[in-house]
């Protein structure tokens, strides 16, 4: 080898482990096992419009019918959710919900409407029981009942004698849902009989009275209209020979009628003839000497359903 300044080149050193700042290079390894993938289960059964937007980990169970709305945030691990509102159904649930429950009540509510119906009236006029069936779109029904007019006492062999007086007034208004319940269709009652005149004899009888016409209303007093009481003694001129008209209205003649939610209901008038008393309720004359006694007249129930 020859010399030189430098001397020899120096040798290269092999290589060997040791200490570095950064340390070893990391190890990547695998091996085998399971991960969570998120699932989501949404049942729909809800009537009406619905949507629901469900994001990660979500049970969602919608009944609702109608409007209904339902926003829930929470962090949790299950999700349950029940939705019975009544509506156009709409749940926006995000990141984990736990438990929501939403039964609300207000938008998702409905009332049923009826249509414009005119106000029908409905008379019973012939003596004797009876069913009244309640219209399905009436809110308002006023009740009025008349008691039959009393008969009017035969005459004797010398006097004439009296007639019989009027049948009485009832009335009265329920409401539907208030006074009765929604679910009542029918109303019975009974309207009141003629009451009878009397024969002529040295010494008569007294008329006959007049029936009660009476309407029973559920869950209120049953609403009563007296018949009107039967002639009964001499005539002392010829107003109390003549039939009484019917009593206990509120306006008319001798208040023979009544006004009702402005609407006039009329009662039988006074009886001025030798004929039986007028209908509705009015009382039958007394007889003449050797004259029979007239008949009153039959009492009446009265429906006007209407809506308010």
């Amino acid at each position: 080898m020859a010399w030189s300044v430098n001397g020899p080149d120096a040798p290269t050193p092999a290589p060997r482990q040791g200490w570095s700042v950064a340390g070893p290079d990391p190890q990547t390894t695998t091996k085998p096992g399971w991960s969570n993938v998120p699932q989501a289960l949404a049942a729909d059964i809800g009537v009406g419009e619905d949507f629901a937007s469900i994001i990660a980990h979500l049970l969602a169970q919608d009944s609702g019918v109608g409007e209904d709305s339902a926003s829930a945030l929470i962090t949790a691990a299950s999700i349950v959710v029940a939705d019975s509102g009544v509506g156009i159904d709409s749940a926006a649930l995000k990141l984990h919900l736990l438990s929501s429950t939403d039964s609300g009540v207000g938008v998702d509510s409905a009332t049923a409407v009826y249509s414009y119906v005119a106000p029908a009236t409905t008379s019973y006029t012939t003596a004797g029981a009876f069913t009244y069936t309640i219209p399905q779109w009436c809110t308002h029904i006023d009740i009025l009942a008349l008691g039959g007019g009393g008969g009017g006492q035969g005459g004797g062999w010398v006097l004439a004698n009296q007639g019989g007086l009027g049948g009485l007034w009832a009335w009265t208004t329920i409401q539907r849902g208030v006074d009765i319940p929604w679910s009542t269709s029918s109303l019975s009652g009974t309207v009141g009989t003629a009451g009878n005149g009397s024969s002529t004899s040295a010494s008569p009888s007294a008329g006959g009275a007049g029936g009660t016409t009476s309407v029973t209303i559920p869950g209120n007093a049953t609403l009563t209209g007296s018949g009107g009481s039967g002639g009964n003694g001499n005539a002392t001129g010829i107003s109390n020979q003549r039939g009484g008209p019917a009593r206990g209205g509120n306006t008319g003649s001798e208040n023979k009628d009544v006004l009702l939610n402005g609407v006039t209901y009329t009662g039988g008038a006074e009886q001025t003839s030798s004929a039986n008393g007028n209908a509705p309720g009015g009382g039958g004359p007394g007889g003449n000497a050797f004259a029979n006694g007239r008949n009153g007249a039959v009492g009446r129930a009265i429906f006007l359903a209407y809506q308010a």
